[in-house]
């Protein structure tokens, strides 16, 4: 290669650099909007006469299960119940009951779906059961008055929420009276009734 024209020689030698652009300068095409979370609720019902000091008793009727789809394209960082962190760093961490006053809500699994590397949805499986009864209902049966609610949070990596519940209705017990029979009293003579 032979010597520069001799008008390059006049120029020094800073006056043909550029600045460097940032990062976000050169590419300014390359970057990926915040996308959103999505996950689903659920809702449940329980009777208290399934409770053991219930009308008629049944421990299987206590428990019910549910499953919750969770959608996070840019990646799952935590997943909390209640403000429980039961999942964090891609898997499912010790705690994963929640207590609630009337019942208890326990996370059994959590089903990934991955995209290079990234846990970005699945399927998080959890089982309620109720403990206990309520004096807070309007009526008795099913008033829709007694509700034992658990807040879902999904955080992405970038920060962004995604929320919803898992609703369980509380159904009252109805009380139970049993007539045992017919009972007969003597006029002004002082007689004991029982029943049942």
């Amino acid at each position: 290669i032979g010597n520069a024209d001799a008008i390059l020689d006049l120029l020094p030698p800073t006056a043909l650099r550029f600045p460097e652009l940032e990062r976000r300068e050169l590419f300014p095409f390359g970057r990926r909007p915040n996308r959103p979370v999505n996950l689903n609720g659920e809702n449940e019902s329980v009777l208290e006469n399934d409770l053991s000091n219930g009308s008629s008793p049944n421990p299987a009727g206590l428990l019910q299960t549910g499953l919750i789809n969770v959608a996070a394209p840019d990646g799952i960082a935590t997943i909390s119940i209640n403000g429980v962190t039961v999942f964090s760093g891609g898997s499912l961490t010790g705690t994963i009951t929640v207590d609630s006053s009337l019942g208890l809500l326990t996370v059994t699994g959590f089903t990934p779906v991955t995209v290079g590397g990234n846990v970005v949805g699945g399927l998080l499986t959890y089982q309620y059961l109720l403990q206990d009864n309520s004096l807070a209902h309007d009526e008795s049966g099913p008033d829709g008055g007694v509700l034992d609610v658990f807040a879902i949070v999904v955080t992405d990596i970038d920060g962004t929420t995604g929320s919803s519940t898992v609703t369980v209705e509380i159904i009252d017990d109805l009380p139970d009276v049993a007539i045992t029979g017919a009972q007969t009293v003597a006029e002004d003579s002082p007689t004991n009734l029982s029943g049942a």
